[in-house]
């Protein structure tokens, strides 16, 4: 009754002639799930949009208790240890909802992108902070993981988990996901002009006031290769993934955070990818699984008529060239190409 009640005065406010010169940009920033959450939206007055935020950092706040691997008392790390017989674990709406889009998309992307990963990723963070290696016996102890051993049941919003060894790590769809729920948030509070960037992922709802989209800049490539272009989108998101920034160097290879479930290791050929989709739980997911997809891969998943509404953008270094494909429809994106 109360969403039905947000959408008539939503509706209401609408019809009674409100437009975007009524509405102020306002700005909030806090950190979040490991990086820097900043929001950016439109509203009637500083009131609402103080409401607005506090709502949506308590929002924030809930989650990250049910979806962080960090922390000890968190939901998915408590699910643990009521699986070890196991058995069916009843579990709140969002973890059995980002547990069954996440069994999807591991499924449309062959594994490439998997949340069973958690046993590897681990390691990497302590390989990460050791500046070293894992031994191929501490390899071969982690390789347990596969999607397909996540049981739902939708009746009761039950888990199984079928091998107890299993660890879960949302941290390739957490922050999208995450993003996605504030714009549903603000919706129902009747902010409909709003863009959530959780540190470089971005998610966005209607394009701000007499504006036909929000702009987001796109760089791919390093030093004086470096290349720039800006995206206008809305009712979008962008993400971009790639061993930019974390990485470990060692043995004359570079190893990103990315983990190949092939190997167990980080991907070691250098790429980036920015993927748009229609919602921030699919491109930051995506974007995942392309750097680990590699390129032929990448090209026949996005020409299947389902996936026709996720666009890529792929730099990566071939013989010391860096090399760039786009899928299809990315440069209608592109503000120079309009």
């Amino acid at each position: 009754m109360l969403r039905l009640t947000l959408f008539v005065l939503c509706t209401l406010t609408k019809i009674s002639g409100l437009s975007g010169q009524d509405l102020e940009r306002y700005s909030f920033s806090r950190p979040a799930m490991g990086t820097q959450l900043n929001i950016i939206l439109y509203a009637t007055s500083a009131q609402k949009a103080n409401e607005a935020s506090k709502a949506m950092f308590e929002r924030v706040d809930y989650l990250n208790s049910i979806l962080s691997d960090y922390n000890p008392e968190s939901e998915v790390n408590l699910l643990y240890q009521k699986s070890q017989s196991n058995t069916w674990v009843s579990v709140s709406d969002d973890l059995f909802e980002l547990l069954n889009l996440s069994k999807k998309i591991s499924k449309s992307t062959q594994g490439a992108f998997d949340v069973t990963l958690g046993k590897y990723t681990r390691l990497w963070r302590q390989s990460r902070k050791e500046k070293k290696l894992p031994s191929v016996g501490e390899l071969i102890d982690r390789k347990v993981f596969g999607y397909q051993n996540i049981r739902l049941r939708a009746k009761d919003k039950s888990v199984k988990i079928k091998n107890p060894e299993i660890l879960i790590d949302f941290g390739g769809i957490a922050k999208g996901y995450t993003a996605q729920q504030l714009l549903i948030l603000l919706e129902e509070n009747c902010i409909e002009h709003a863009l959530v960037d959780f540190g470089g992922d971005i998610t966005a709802s209607a394009a701000p006031p007499h504006k036909t989209g929000w702009h987001i800049e796109v760089n791919y490539g390093e030093g004086k290769g470096e290349v720039s272009e800006i995206l206008s989108v809305r009712n979008l998101s962008v993400a971009t993934s790639g061993d930019r920034y974390q990485k470990i160097k060692t043995n004359d290879n570079t190893y990103s955070h990315i983990i190949d479930p092939a190997t167990g290791l980080g991907i070691t050929k250098p790429v980036q990818v920015t993927v748009i989709s229609k919602s921030g739980a699919l491109a930051d997911s995506y974007a995942t699984a392309f750097s680990v997809m590699g390129l032929e891969r990448i090209k026949k998943f996005v020409r299947k008529p389902k996936n026709q509404n996720v666009h890529a953008l792929v730099s990566y270094v071939e013989n010391n060239t860096l090399k760039v494909w786009k899928s299809p429809k990315f440069d209608t994106f592109n503000t120079a190409q309009k």
